[in-house]
């Protein structure tokens, strides 16, 4: 088992290069509701304006304003900040910004638990407010092109890799290399997209055994571990990952 350098353990925790504000932009601005206070409106949308993107097109929300954007009072935004997991949070220039996927969680929770009136009716002006920010286009295509990037780069991990490392074998089964020998995620890139490009993020295995652990719908290195034990491969590689990892 290669042993390698200290694995990044969430890039999306470092400070992001933001690139745009929603406020800067010509996103749609949804329509406030019969009966609305215009003041109330402007608060929001004064709020989801401050919604920033990093180059790779992903929104984050600046928690100074959660408590206008979750229409609660100052004390209850606050604590759902603190409650709110760590990988969702980044802290940049001395404010913290939450994902805006995990904001919107909490705004289809809250539209769930809260009946008729006008709170709800705000938080569903709120919800249209961040779905209307996270598909317009300027920000879509940020995705888009970022996503493109990161294939290419998938496509380079098992060669750094090998090259590194000096493997030869199957890293699981401890069998020779075969041609069209593929780098295996411990960490799923999907589940977890801030481990995707590092190299001790992964295993090089032959397609066999590729095929058996994208059957099992292996996520993680306990998953991971579990199918070692059942089918008797090497579990050398698991102390050293979880060493990489804490």
């Amino acid at each position: 088992m290669a042993k390698g350098k200290e694995l990044n353990k969430s890039t999306s925790n470092l400070p992001s290069n933001f690139v745009i504000k929603a406020g800067d932009i010509d996103y749609i601005k949804p329509a406030l509701f019969d009966g609305g206070y215009k003041g109330t409106f402007t608060a929001i949308r004064k709020a989801c304006d401050e919604i920033r993107a990093d180059a790779g097109g992903n929104l984050f929300v600046n928690s100074a304003y959660l408590d206008r954007i979750l229409r609660t009072k100052s004390f209850v935004a606050k604590e759902i900040l603190v409650n709110i997991p760590k990988e969702d949070k980044l802290i940049f220039q001395g404010v913290t910004y939450v994902t805006l996927g995990e904001i919107m969680k909490i705004v289809t929770k809250r539209l769930q638990d809260l009946p008729l009136g006008k709170t709800r009716s705000y938080l569903l002006l709120v919800e249209q407010f961040l779905i209307n920010i996270r598909d317009n286009d300027k920000f879509l295509m940020l995705r888009t092109n970022m996503q493109l990037e990161l294939q290419e780069e998938f496509k380079t991990l098992k060669n750094k890799r090998v090259k590194k490392y000096k493997i030869k074998n199957d890293e699981l089964t401890g069998r020779i290399l075969l041609k069209g020998a593929q780098f295996s995620h411990i960490r799923a890139r999907s589940v977890y997209p801030s481990y995707a490009l590092n190299i001790d993020n992964g295993l090089i295995v032959n397609v066999d055994t590729h095929e058996i652990i994208t059957a099992r719908a292996i996520v993680n290195e306990e998953s991971l571990l579990d199918l070692c034990e059942e089918l008797g491969w090497k579990t050398d590689w698991y102390i050293v990952y979880k060493n990489l990892v804490l």
